[in-house]
C-alpha cells in the first residue's frame, strides 16, 4: 500500500500541491475567525465576566445553584430580537430545580433585553430566588490547526477513490473479456477450418475489431497484442499469453495455453478449440445466470419500497376516515 500511495502522490503531485496550498491559505482565515469569536468573551482572573453580543448568537454555559441543587444549561445570547423562553411550572420536577431553571430563564430574558451590538454586557453572578450563577464559555479547540490535519485525510480519500475506480474498471474489463471469449473461439475455429493458419486468423479477427472500434475490452486487448508483437518483432502467441495472464481471466489463460501448445508442440488446434467451445459457452451461460441472480437481489430493496408506497397509497383513504 505504501508503494501504491507513493506512486499516487508522484502522479498527482500538482493536485496535492494545490490542495496543500489551499489548506494552508485557510489557516489564517480560521485563525482570524476564532480570534474574533474569542474576543467576544471578556474574562478576568480566569473567570468569565462579560460578553460582547452581535448579530450572531454567543454561546454560553451557565451553572445555576441553590443549596445542594445545581442546574447546568447552554444558552445563546444575541443582540437581535427573538422570542424569549417562558417560565416553566412542572410539578414533575424538583421544586429547587424548577426555581433554578426559572431563574435562569428570567436572567437570560433580561440579558437579551439589555444586549446592544458591540457593547460589553456584564454577566450577573446572582439571580432571583437566591440562585447563584457561574458563567463559562464553551470549550473550543484550535480550529485553525484543522487544515494541516485534514491534508493526509484528503490524500487517503483521493487515493482510495482512485483505487476503487481502478477496481471497478478492471472488473468491467474482465466481464467483457469473459463474455467475448466464446465468440472469439468460434471465429478462430471457423477461420482455421477455412484453411488459414493461426497467425493470419488471429490478425484478421484483431483487424476486425480495429475496423469497428468501440468500448470493448477484449477487442482492445487483441489490438494491443498485434501492435506490441509488431513493435517488438516477436511471436504474437507469446504476447497474447502475457496479456492473458495480466487480464487475470482463467478462460483466456486456458485458451492461450492451447494455442501455445499448438504452436510449439504441433497439437491439433482445431480439435482443441472445438472441444473448448462447449465449455466456454457453458461458462458464459452460468455467468449470465449468476449475474441475473445478483440483479434480482439488488432489485429486491427498490421493489419492496415501491410495494410499500403502493400499499400506503391504497390504504391512505381508509386510514384518514378512521
Amino acid at each position: 500500500m505504501e508503494q501504491g500511495l507513493g506512486a499516487f502522490c508522484r502522479r498527482k503531485k500538482r493536485l496535492l500541491t494545490a490542495l496543500a496550498l489551499l489548506l494552508l491559505a485557510l489557516m489564517p482565515l480560521l485563525y482570524r475567525y476564532q480570534a474574533r469569536e474569542e474576543a467576544r468573551y471578556l474574562e478576568e482572573g480566569g473567570s468569565l465576566q462579560a460578553i460582547v453580543p452581535g448579530e450572531e448568537s454567543v454561546e454560553l454555559i451557565v451553572r445555576g445553584s441553590r443549596g445542594k441543587t445545581a442546574v447546568i444549561r447552554t444558552v445563546y445570547l444575541t443582540a437581535s430580537e427573538e422570542e424569549a423562553p417562558r417560565r416553566r411550572e412542572d410539578p414533575a420536577y424538583d421544586p429547587d430545580e424548577t426555581a433554578i431553571v426559572n431563574a435562569l430563564i428570567h436572567t437570560v430574558n433580561e440579558l437579551k433585553e439589555e444586549s446592544r451590538p458591540g457593547e460589553a454586557l456584564t454577566l450577573p453572578v446572582a439571580a432571583m430566588d437566591d440562585v447563584a450563577l457561574d458563567w463559562e464559555r464553551p470549550a473550543r479547540g484550535r480550529v485553525y490547526l484543522l487544515p494541516p490535519l485534514a491534508f493526509p485525510v484528503a490524500v487517503l480519500y483521493l487515493y482510495r477513490g482512485e483505487k476503487d475506480r481502478e477496481r471497478k474498471k478492471r472488473q468491467r474489463e474482465q466481464e467483457e473479456i469473459r463474455t467475448a471469449i466464446p465468440a472469439f473461439n468460434d471465429r478462430l475455429l471457423l477461420l482455421l477450418g477455412s484453411g488459414l493458419i493461426y497467425e493470419d486468423a488471429f490478425l484478421r479477427i484483431a483487424e476486425g475489431y480495429r475496423d469497428y472500434p468501440g468500448d470493448n475490452a477484449f477487442g482492445t486487448l487483441l489490438i494491443r497484442v498485434c501492435d506490441r508483437a509488431a513493435r517488438l518483432r516477436t511471436d504474437s502467441v507469446l504476447v497474447f499469453e502475457q496479456e492473458a495472464a495480466r487480464s487475470d481471466v482463467r478462460a483466456l489463460a486456458r485458451m492461450t495455453a492451447l494455442i501455445r501448445e499448438n504452436q510449439y508442440r504441433g497439437a491439433d488446434l482445431s480439435e482443441k478449440l472445438a472441444s473448448e467451445s462447449a465449455m466456454l459457452w457453458d461458462d458464459r451461460r452460468k455467468y449470465a445466470e449468476e449475474q441475473g441472480r445478483l440483479a434480482e437481489t439488488r432489485l429486491a430493496a427498490p421493489m419492496g419500497l415501491m410495494l410499500l408506497v403502493l400499499v400506503t397509497i391504497a390504504a391512505a383513504p381508509a386510514l384518514m376516515q378512521m
